[in-house]
């Protein structure tokens, strides 16, 4: 469960992504019936996510860094 922890984590630094709301959702939904078929489609998306980081990290770095 590190690994989903970890990615949950991560993915809420991107806020306001119909596309990053599909992949938590499926995040959240393991519960061991039916987690095969949630994981692959859950793989599919990351691996098109990672594909297209660098359009995500061009977003991000034009949000304001606030300081706490």
């Amino acid at each position: 469960m590190d690994w989903k922890n970890q990615l949950c984590f991560e993915l809420k630094k991107i806020e306001g992504d119909s596309y990053i709301d599909e992949v938590m959702k499926l995040l959240n939904h393991f519960s061991g019936l039916g987690d095969e078929s949630r994981f692959e489609k859950l793989e599919s998306k990351l691996k098109v996510l990672r594909d297209h980081l660098e359009e995500y990290s061009d977003d991000c770095s034009e949000a304001p860094i606030e300081d706490e």
